[in-house]
């Protein structure tokens, strides 16, 4: 981490900012390249008497929270005033590192260099004052934006700001103990609510330039179909329509409303060469899949002779799984306003990858960086879909060809029909176990991607043949909440549940054995632990103390657990064996993630996450006929109704290690632990998603 005084002057110019104070850059240490020459931040701490304590903040918000923990740790850390703290997206900036949302990542990669700025920024506004008062630093202290030094005599941040100006900046600070934190740690609000329930927060979707202009794109109904023509004059004639027009491979429907342009937009007569996908089926492609993990798989990683072992086995287990096509369906459809005017262009768009797009927009709007002014609003949902910069690019090749500004927004059919899927998997397990269900050899088989070491069931094996073969989704793919693990873990965790019953061994001491709980693997006679990850061990304990584990005979109980992002988690999951009012009834989650900055927005991550993946387990599937997407809307791609919410009861374990990824832990952990808790109420073993087709 890096913190300086300097590159003020871009700064200034990037932000608008004009008043004078005290303006300190940091960068994720992650982020920095060794061939730097100098130091390029990526977010910036502004004291000063026109902005008070202002946070620029680098990150973009998706409802994550990142804003008010970011918040929480600059005031602890610096010594503020949590409520007086200002927040700001940054501009995206050339070469300055993690602007991106995605991957768990935002906390894990700032923490510390936020902490180490703000420590820096409290001993500069320390000295100055005490330089101020004739005093020592070491006689000073900071609270609630305001230095105080000997004889009570203080002096406001803002005043200290000003006096700071120009001093030397320290190369480190001493960081708070965490018995110091006033924030860090305690459950507080966003600081955002009341401007989101007021209607105050401003969205990608609600920007609205002058004279703005409404636009939809009519696309090929299949994958990398071609335009040959269209026939817009039944739609030009139309109310409301200001144009249509040819933007690559699409048609434009611009109009003054978004109505209108819908409209106008279903009058349009195209022609399309539909190409070779125009024969895809879901059905086809599914029989395909099953075939392919029988036969003609690519070897990707080996240990041992798998055939040898499997045949020495004394339990030996065969099972299929699989997991479909779903789409993001995120509340906010993707959306992008564009103005060229005057030799320049400006853009409001809500994008995950603000650092991505920055590299692009010269290539995408023909103009260098220092004629695009890019407004980052807040996003309505991203998911992993607002990765992407497909729907950027299109509102920016629209806006291109009219002088007004315009505004492309996908309709929910758009949404769900042009995504970036998550794409779906066959998987096919041989797997032989002792006759006291120790773990000996497995055959992991898939078609999404190929592994090219241990998954993470196999990493519990000694014996190990991870195969692959290919199979066209005829759709686009891209990343979706926890990607790879969102497929994975349904797959593996559901066989480990079945490990455990064909080896008559409770689920949780199975777990509690797997990842190396000394006195499981004694009770069970193992000749030694498969692996070693307390972490996991810890949570099993915690999930089956809560969950009451197997105590109720009206439920059945299924586990589940994850690890990633530098995180771990354990999910029960408790089924009614009567047919209860909800699917689920009730969550128990035990989770890892190091020091919990903020245990209410923690407690949204976790709770989020299952309910998300809980919506897809039960309802999500995207299928094809005819190479075109049935699903259209939320009445057949649906989400979970708040009715249908289980009662979800989270736990973290306290920790004071460094925070970790929090917003993918518990989605892959959901859908095993609820198929396992059917298996545990019906007897019917679920190895196909989702649930109710």
């Amino acid at each position: 981490m890096k913190t300086i005084l300097c590159s003020r002057r871009d700064f200034l110019k990037a932000t608008g900012l004009s008043a004078a104070g005290l303006v300190l850059g940091f960068r994720a240490a992650q982020a920095a390249s060794p061939a730097d020459s100098e130091f390029k931040p990526n977010a910036y701490i502004v004291i000063s008497e026109a902005s008070g304590v202002l946070l620029y903040i680098p990150i973009p918000e998706i409802g994550q929270n990142i804003r008010t923990t970011f918040a929480m740790v600059l005031a602890d850390e610096l010594g503020a005033d949590l409520n007086s703290v200002t927040l700001k997206q940054a501009p995206p900036q050339a070469d300055i590192g993690h602007q991106n949302a995605g991957g768990s990542n935002s906390v894990r990669r700032q923490y510390l260099p936020l902490r180490e700025a703000a420590a820096i920024g409290r001993e500069m506004l320390i000295a100055a004052a005490a330089k101020e008062w004739g005093a020592q630093p070491k006689d000073c202290r900071v609270d609630a934006s305001i230095v105080y030094g000997p004889s009570d005599v203080s002096m406001p941040f803002t005043q200290a700001a000003k006096l700071a100006i120009g001093q030397p900046v320290p190369t480190s600070a001493p960081l708070k103990p965490a018995s110091e934190f006033k924030y860090i740690g305690q459950a507080t609000r966003c600081l955002d609510t009341t401007d989101i329930v007021t209607g105050q927060m401003t969205f990608g979707i609600d920007a609205y330039p002058k004279e703005l202009a409404y636009a939809v794109l009519l696309r090929s109904p299949v994958h990398q179909g071609q335009l040959k023509s269209f026939d817009a004059s039944a739609a030009k004639a139309m109310p409301s329509v200001k144009d249509i027009f040819q933007v690559g491979n699409a048609v434009a429907v611009i109009a003054t409303n978004t109505w209108a342009a819908m409209n106008a937009s279903r009058v349009v007569s195209v022609k399309w060469d539909e190409g070779e996908n125009a024969t895809l089926n879901t059905e086809t492609l599914d029989q395909q899949r099953i075939d392919a993990v029988t036969s003609g798989n690519e070897i990707t990683f080996k240990k041992g002779n798998f055939d040898n072992a499997y045949s020495n086995a004394a339990i030996q287990l065969e099972s299929e799984f699989y997991i479909p096509t779903i789409a993001h369906a995120t509340l906010e459809p993707p959306n992008c306003t564009a103005w060229f005017h005057n030799g320049r262009v400006e853009i409001w768009g809500s994008c995950q990858m603000l650092g991505r797009l920055h590299k692009q927009l010269p290539r995408i709007t023909g103009l260098p960086h220092e004629k695009i002014t890019y407004h980052q609003l807040r996003i309505g949902g991203g998911f992993g879909r607002k990765l992407e910069i497909d729907y950027v690019e299109e509102g920016i090749a629209i806006a291109k060809q009219v002088d007004y500004p315009v505004k492309m927004i996908f309709t929910r059919e758009d949404d769900i029909r042009h995504d970036r899927y998550r794409a779906p998997d066959q998987y096919k397990f041989r797997i032989g176990l002792s006759q006291s269900g120790f773990p000996e050899a497995i055959e992991e088989v898939n078609v999404l991607k190929p592994k090219k070491r241990a998954s993470e069931l196999a990493r519990f094996f000694d014996t190990i043949a991870m195969k692959h073969t290919t199979v066209p989704s005829g759709l686009p793919s891209g990343w979706l909440r926890a990607p790879g693990h969102n497929v994975t873990s349904f797959a593996e965790q559901s066989m480990i549940d079945i490990m455990a019953e064909k080896s008559g061994i409770d689920p949780i001491d199975y777990q509690l054995a797997l990842h190396g709980d000394a006195e499981t693997v004694r009770k069970l006679g193992w000749k030694n632990a498969p692996a070693n990850i307390p972490e996991i061990c810890e949570l099993l304990k915690i999930v089956k103390q809560r969950s009451n584990w197997k105590g109720d005979s009206n439920f059945g109980y299924g586990l589940s657990t994850f690890t990633g992002y530098g995180s771990y988690s354990a999910v029960v999951a408790l089924v009614s064996k009567s047919g209860g009012s909800r699917p689920v009834e009730r969550v128990y989650a035990a989770v890892n993630c190091g020091t919990v900055i903020n245990p209410l927005g923690a407690h949204a991550q976790v709770e989020g996450g299952i309910i998300d993946a809980l919506g897809a387990t039960l309802y999500q599937n995207i299928t094809l006929k005819k190479g075109r997407v049935v699903q259209s809307n939320y009445h057949d791609f649906k989400l979970l109704r708040i009715a249908e919410h289980p009662e979800v009861d989270v736990h973290f374990v306290e920790s004071d290690a460094k925070p970790q990824g929090l917003g993918e832990v518990s989605y892959p952990a959901m859908p095993a632990a609820t198929t396992n808790a059917l298996y545990a109420a019906t007897g019917k073993r679920i190895t196909k998603l989702p649930l109710r087709s």
